[in-house]
């Protein structure tokens, strides 16, 4: 599951809250939001933030349409945190260990994961012994690990661990690994 989806799916299940359901639709930037749950529509209707289009009988259901009535820009100055973009906003940190390999995704500014932009981004790792690179590779940027969708400055993010017998060696002779985030919506790579 990419980023951003794994994101939503968290916050669903959560349950049904209005700032929790004000952060889904931030996130996904949803045009609708349909109930086919009695009591869940009921509750939608209470929340101002969501204006009541009808509900209709399909077969057993009674689905109920509601449409957001803010804007992303809104949702952002309400918010009054700026969007965190994984390519642009983070640096990686090494801490020593005595066996393994960790490396630490953090945050350089307070803000909020732009949900739609990291839903675009891969992660590459690259490995060298000494200044000899001996491996690359990419792969999706998954959200197993994430601690969140908010971060203050500084904040871990993600953390990313490595066990194998290699990184046990000597530290002299043991790998190491090198990890950047790449995005669709940005030329830039930090490494």
């Amino acid at each position: 599951t990419p980023l951003n989806v794994h994101l939503l799916n968290q916050l669903s299940k959560d349950g049904v809250t209005a700032e929790n359901l004000k952060q889904k639709l931030f996130f996904s930037k949803a045009n609708y939001v349909v109930s086919i749950e009695k009591t869940l529509s009921e509750e939608l209707k209470k929340y101002p933030f969501l204006e009541r289009r009808g509900c209709y009988s399909h077969f057993n259901f009674h689905p109920c349409l509601f449409l957001p009535k803010w804007s992303l820009q809104e949702d952002v100055a309400r918010l009054n945190q700026p969007l965190l973009y994984l390519d642009r906003d983070t640096h990686w940190e090494y801490p020593p260990m005595g066996k393994g390999h960790k490396a630490i995704l953090k945050a350089d500014k307070t803000g909020i994961l732009a949900y739609e932009a990291n839903g675009k981004c891969w992660i590459e790792e690259r490995v060298y012994l000494g200044k000899l690179q001996i491996g690359k590779s990419k792969r999706a940027l998954l959200a197993h690990g994430f601690k969140g969708a908010e971060f203050k400055s500084g904040a871990e993010i993600l953390e990313q661990e490595s066990k194998q017998w290699i990184y046990s060696l000597p530290e002299n002779i043991r790998p190491k690994k090198i990890y950047s985030i790449a995005c669709h919506h940005s030329d830039k790579t930090q490494i």
